[in-house]
């Protein structure tokens, strides 16, 4: 049984998963000072109109370096223009707060609340039905429409629909934002390991590449804070005789994995640079390239 509700998680994961966006990079939102949010506006400009405000702690994949002074930066599904000086490299920010999280209530009492793929008008569509009080990830407030990060998904919910500040169960905690502690998933050496991208899948049987991949893994830190923003291009599935365990693979420059919901911030074990260029040890293991 859980074999099977393993697979059906796998599926799940495939459909919702961007794909890899190759030699990106990220930085972290930052506003200067402390309780601000930082304006992402349409164009390159202080006086073009602002597509939301967002929180320090979010993660903005960097598209293009327009100028000195500006960035043109994607945030889950939204694209415009940031101050550089609002953004930060997250390899050399170590004080930045944990996201910030909600839980969402219907205001009409329906009992649930639509996730929108945009901020209302025509032609939107929704990508998601939270139930009440579900937690999210709040990434930034676009004045009527707050954007959201929920079970993976990026959208829209009306900000009147999120309680802020209410705290959550241990149990309600899991994949928003929770800073609890994660234990690394597999308490032994897997016995296959898969890895499946947008390219195809790969296997590892061999026992001596299962060591060392099972000795990458649980080399990594585990802070069990979860990121909003960063693309998983791939999965990783690692076969126990008992069980599967699937982990979501940021695959650029964003350099996490998911478990759970948990992002293991910053694993650079997974990832190496010498001399600019990336090698991604962990697919290296496999054979192929990110």
């Amino acid at each position: 049984m859980k074999r099977v509700f393993a697979v059906m998680l796998l599926a799940l994961l495939l459909f919702c998963t961007a794909a890899c966006a190759n030699g990106a990079e990220y930085a972290v939102v930052y506003a200067p000072n402390t309780g601000e949010l930082s304006d992402l506006r349409e164009e390159p400009s202080a006086g073009a109109a602002s597509l939301g405000r967002y929180h320090t702690g979010v993660m903005a994949q960097v598209l293009e370096n327009v100028d000195d002074e500006w960035a043109k930066v994607r945030i889950g599904d939204m694209t415009g223009y940031m101050l550089r000086r609002c953004l930060e490299d997250p390899l050399g920010q170590t004080n930045i707060p944990g996201v910030n999280t909600a839980t969402v209530k219907n205001r009409y009492d329906a009992g649930i609340t639509a996730l929108m793929d945009s901020p209302g008008g025509a032609g939107h569509r929704v990508v998601a039905n939270i139930a009440d009080h579900a937690p999210v990830t709040v990434l930034g407030y676009t004045g009527v429409y707050a954007h959201v990060q929920y079970a993976g998904i990026t959208g829209y919910v009306p900000e009147d629909s999120l309680l802020i500040g209410v705290p959550l169960t241990e149990e309600e905690n899991q994949g928003a934002g929770s800073t609890m502690p994660v234990e690394w998933p597999v308490d032994a050496v897997p016995v296959r390991a898969l890895l499946i991208t947008g390219d195809g899948e790969y296997q590892i049987t061999d026992p001596e590449k299962l060591r060392a991949l099972y000795k990458l893994l649980t080399s990594l830190d585990h802070w069990g804070e979860s990121k909003a923003g960063c693309l998983f291009g791939a999965n990783l599935l690692l076969e126990s005789p008992e069980d599967v365990t699937v982990v979501e693979l940021a695959t650029d420059g964003c350099n996490i994995l998911r478990y759970n919901g948990h992002d293991f911030r910053y694993a650079f074990d997974l990832w190496q640079q010498d001399e600019g260029t990336t090698s991604a040890v962990l697919f290296d293991l496999f054979g192929v390239s990110p």
